[in-house]
C-alpha cells in the first residue's frame, strides 16, 4: 500500500485539474485479470520513476548545506502552523531549496503522467486506484501481483 500511497502523491495535483470526481460514490468495478496486469504493470513502470525522483530531492536538499532531518523537521513545523520556532538560517535553506524541489517534482510528475497515459489511461488509473483504495479484495489481488513483480 505504501507504494500506491507514493503514486497518489506523484499525480495528486493532476486529479482536481484533470479528473471530475462523481458526487456519489459509484459502485466497485470487477476488473478482468488483464486490466489488474495493466494496472499493476503501469505502477512498477512508475517506481523507479518516482525513486529517482525522491533521490534527486534528497540530493538537493543537502547540496543546500541543510541535513534531510532539519528539512523534514522544518516541513513538519510550516504544516503545522508552529514557524515560530524555526532559525532565520533553517528557514532561508528551506526556502532556497524548496523551489529546486518543487521543479524536480514537477518534472516526476510530468514523466508519471507520461507513463501512465501510455499505459492505461490517466482516466482508467485514477478510476482504478480509487477502487483500489476502497476495495479490500482488490487491494489485495494488487499488491500480491505487484509484490510479485518486483521481486
Amino acid at each position: 500500500m505504501l507504494i500506491l500511497a507514493a503514486m497518489m502523491v506523484a499525480i495528486g495535483p493532476l486529479k482536481a485539474q484533470q479528473f471530475q470526481m462523481p458526487q456519489q460514490q459509484q459502485a466497485v468495478k470487477d476488473y478482468s485479470e488483464k486490466e489488474i496486469d495493466d494496472f499493476v504493470g503501469t505502477v512498477a513502470k512508475v517506481l523507479p520513476v518516482q525513486q529517482e525522483g525522491e533521490m534527486k530531492m534528497v540530493e538537493k536538499i543537502e547540496e543546500s548545506g541543510m541535513e534531510l532531518e532539519a528539512f523534514n523537521q522544518v516541513a513538519t513545523q510550516l504544516q503545522s502552523g508552529q514557524a515560530d520556532g524555526i532559525s532565520e538560517s533553517d528557514m532561508a535553506k528551506f526556502q532556497e531549496v524548496s523551489g529546486s524541489l518543487n521543479e524536480v517534482q514537477q518534472e516526476v510528475q510530468q514523466a508519471v503522467v507520461e507513463i501512465i497515459e501510455d499505459e492505461v489511461g490517466l482516466e482508467v488509473y485514477q478510476e482504478m486506484l480509487t477502487a483500489y483504495q476502497s476495495d479490500e479484495s482488490l487491494r489485495q489481488k494488487v499488491d500480491t501481483k505487484l509484490q510479485a513483480m518486483l521481486q
